[in-house]
């Protein structure tokens, strides 16, 4: 072979890999996610744990490289399972009976005030072993509506790893307005500076 065929083979080889490469990353499948949901506690009210169950589920279902997988609740799952302590390796069997690569269950319970504190794990069904925890405080405000959807995408991001964390620089005329994000009231008003808000 002399030095010109050697230095145009080179090229479709490379062309090749990189084809390969590119289905192969194409062909990934989704990751099946079960959103068993959120347990009230504590004195925390049931219809506020289903909303973030369903605020959870769509935030799945809305995401490109997860695929929601319908199965059941998790007081469901914890009695037919024998699950009562949500211990990873039973919790994991559970999950594989439904499907699924990574389940998301966790509670809510009263807080001081008219606060809760909601507890999010992510459990991946393969180890039998949960791969992150979120545990945070919201308050009243943060419960109703669209106001939910910002804590609910931040701990979906923090869960799996998705969208670190950015900033956001508000500037306006009106002098002491508050800004929300997402429906999410933040802290600070708007003044002569810039806001950073997130």
């Amino acid at each position: 072979m002399n030095r010109n065929s050697a230095w145009g083979v080179l090229p479709l080889a490379a062309a090749a890999v990189l084809g390969a490469l590119a289905s192969s990353a194409q062909a990934a499948p989704d990751v099946g996610v079960s959103v068993l949901g959120v347990e009230a506690s504590e004195g925390a009210p049931d219809a506020l744990a289903a909303a973030l169950t369903d605020a959870l589920r769509q935030r799945v279902s809305g995401t490109k490289g997860f695929r929601l997988v319908a199965g059941r609740d998790l007081v469901e799952v914890k009695l037919v399972f024998s699950c009562p302590d949500e211990a990873p390796s039973c919790m994991a069997q559970a999950g594989k009976s439904l499907g699924a690569g990574k389940l998301i269950f966790g509670s809510i319970k009263k807080s001081v005030a008219d606060n809760y504190v909601v507890t999010l794990k992510l459990l991946d069904t393969t180890r039998g072993i949960i791969d992150t925890l979120v545990a945070e405080q919201i308050t009243k405000a943060q419960t109703t509506g669209t106001a939910l959807r910002g804590p609910v995408q931040k701990w979906f991001a923090t869960l799996t790893g998705q969208g670190g964390a950015g900033t956001i620089r508000v500037r306006g005329d009106v002098i002491g307005a508050t800004v929300a994000l997402d429906g999410t009231p933040q802290p600070g008003v708007i003044g002569t500076e810039d806001l950073i808000v997130g």
